[in-house]
């Protein structure tokens, strides 16, 4: 009766470092809600977006007004990564209001900003998310 007692006691150490901890336990929970969060597209950002519209360029400012310099202008219907929306400076085309702007971030030493009325409906606040 003495062994199976003492293998117990020396095994009882192993069957505590196989226990999960507080922490492991709050880690996991953590990673499930991110991965949950990230498969719900609530952290999607650097999305590809089409310029649309009726002119044949579009200027990308340093800022999200059209009182910021003019950091370089980029062609209409091309394809550029944008990283997230700014809210600015309201621009009325057509009637339609569009205060947010879209930035793009390796274009230019600090990056650059595009008005909202010229990015594909991929490129939407609710899918980059706010700078």
């Amino acid at each position: 009766m003495k062994l199976p007692s003492l293998l117990a006691v020396a095994l009882l150490p192993f069957g505590l470092l196989a226990a999960p901890t507080a922490e492991a336990a709050d880690l996991e929970i953590r990673q499930e809600a991110v991965a949950r969060a990230a498969g719900a597209g609530l952290f999607e950002r650097d999305r590809t977006c089409r310029l649309e519209g009726d002119a044949k360029s579009v200027n990308c400012r340093a800022g999200p007004g059209t009182k910021y310099k003019v950091v370089t202008t980029l062609g209409m219907w091309s394809e550029w990564v944008f990283d997230c929306v700014k809210s600015g400076e309201c621009v009325n085309i057509g009637g339609k209001v569009n205060c947010g702007w879209h930035f793009i971030k390796y274009l230019g030493d600090h990056g650059c900003y595009i008005n909202g009325h010229y990015t594909s409906d991929a490129c939407t606040q609710a899918s980059l998310g706010w700078c």
